[in-house]
């Protein structure tokens, strides 16, 4: 479905839920959509379809000041096969608990900064796309519901990604073939078994 339906997202402008542009948007298995902003934080609207107004009521709000997120601006969100939603921005690698009710630091992340793609493959492994700092592989260990990261470490991709490591999404393709989206060189075909590579030009 359109995840913003036939009524779009004015309203949450207009009873001033928001004030910032809107960078990333997520429906998650409960049916809340995540709202990620640039410098106002997360609004995140429960039950999402069976709203017909958004108020202080049905939503809840995370900022920098009254969560780990380190920075307000927050540009990406990404499902899990843990009892988590991942969450990445400008203050780093951070995670909702489902169990917990709350946002969480992703411990031993490192200084991941300026997160703008995440995902988590189809082996548990999470991979971070980032705007200046290239993209990170990240093997988890921790439980369901609290991962902690057990390695982190940054993937190569050759001497002229490393000279524009502006990388803002990820995505799979197979069980061993992911795609990173880079402004300046265009996409790289990255392959997770052999650890080549190939840029393909925009």
């Amino acid at each position: 479905r359109d995840v913003l339906g036939s009524r779009g997202l004015g309203d949450v402008y207009k009873r001033q839920l928001l004030t910032k542009p809107i960078k990333a948007l997520h429906v998650d298995p409960e049916g809340d959509l995540w709202i990620g902003t640039k410098n106002d934080g997360i609004l995140r609207i429960r039950d999402f379809y069976s709203r017909r107004t958004f108020t202080r009521e049905n939503t809840d709000s995370y900022t920098a000041a009254d969560s780990p997120l380190g920075k307000n601006s927050v540009y990406t969100f990404a499902g899990s096969r843990r009892n988590v939603l991942w969450i990445g921005g400008d203050g780093g690698v951070c995670y909702y608990s489902y169990r917990h009710r709350r946002i969480f630091e992703l411990p031993r992340s490192g200084a991941l900064r300026r997160i703008h793609g995440l995902y988590e493959d189809r082996d548990g492994v999470l991979w971070a796309a980032s705007v200046g700092y290239g993209v990170w592989r990240i093997e988890l260990s921790g439980s369901a519901d609290a991962p902690v990261a057990a390695n982190v470490e940054p993937v190569e991709l050759g001497l002229k990604a490393r000279s524009r490591n502006f990388f803002f999404s990820v995505c799979e393709e197979s069980d061993s073939t992911l795609w990173f989206c880079n402004h300046g060189i265009g996409v790289v075909h990255y392959d997770t078994v052999s650890y080549t590579h190939l840029t393909l030009p925009t």
